[in-house]
This record gives C-alpha cells, structure tokens and sequence, in this order.
C-alpha cells in the first residue's frame, strides 16, 4: 500500500511540473521501481517461507547484498534528485544502480550451474533457481 501511494505521489508531482532536467519516462520509470520492487521482495519471502527455503552457501546472501547496496544507492539518488543536484551527481549513482545490476546478473549466471552441481533434488532445483531468478529480478528494478 506504502508502494503503491509513493508511486501515485512521484507521478502527480511530475505531472505537475513543467519543466524537470531529466525525462518524464526515466522519472515515471523510477517510481514503477519503488512500487514494484516491494511486491517482489514479499512474493520471494512468501515462496521461501511456504517452501521452508532456507540460505545454502551464501546464495541467496548474494542477491540480498545487492538489493541492500542499491537500495542505499537508491536513497542517496532520491535525495539529490529531491535537493536538485547536478545532473551529473546524479548520473554518478545511476551508474553505480547499473553496475550492481550486472552484479545480479552475474551472481545468477554463476549460482545456477552451482545449483545443478550441488542440489541432488529436483524439486530443490526448480524452486532455487525460481527464487534466484526472482531475486536477480529485484536487482534488474534498481
């Protein structure tokens, strides 16, 4: 609910203004993440809890670390947008938002594999790699 009120506040603000630096899609387009990015993080707790999923060897600490960093990153870039920094402070955090998504993307190419060679269960596999996937989603939202 929080999500989806924060969204509706950045876009009537936006529409409100006549005049921003940056482009109203890139602006629309950040709060789509901040309301989508929530709802994910609950479906992937919801899966975990209802399959008992537990942590194996850091994987799911990888994509955690990520999402935690970017959200940082993400807080700072909302301030200065909010204070009006130059725009190139701001691309500067954007930039780092898109290298912690090629994070996520690599944590994901390289748990998979290690998936197959570790987990003997099929069902281990399925419901891992989902939640993996899922997670490497949270990281492509930032």
């Amino acid at each position: 609910a929080k999500a989806k009120a924060d969204y509706d506040r950045i876009v009537e603000e936006v529409c409100r203004t006549f005049i921003t630096p940056f482009d109203r899609e890139d602006i629309e387009e950040l709060a789509t993440s901040i309301y989508v990015i929530p709802k994910l993080i609950e479906k992937i707790t919801d899966r975990m809890r209802r399959n008992g999923m537990e942590p194996v060897d850091g994987d799911f600490r990888r994509f955690t670390t990520l999402a935690v960093r970017q959200s940082t990153v993400l807080v700072e870039l909302m301030h200065a947008l909010a204070k009006r920094h130059k725009p190139n402070a701001i691309h500067e955090k954007a930039a780092v938002l898109y290298e912690l998504e090629d994070q996520g993307d690599l944590a994901l190419s390289e748990l998979v594999p290690q998936l197959f060679a570790k987990h003997g269960d099929v069902r281990e596999w399925i419901l891992r790699k989902d939640l993996y996937e899922m997670l490497e989603n949270v990281t492509d939202h930032y």
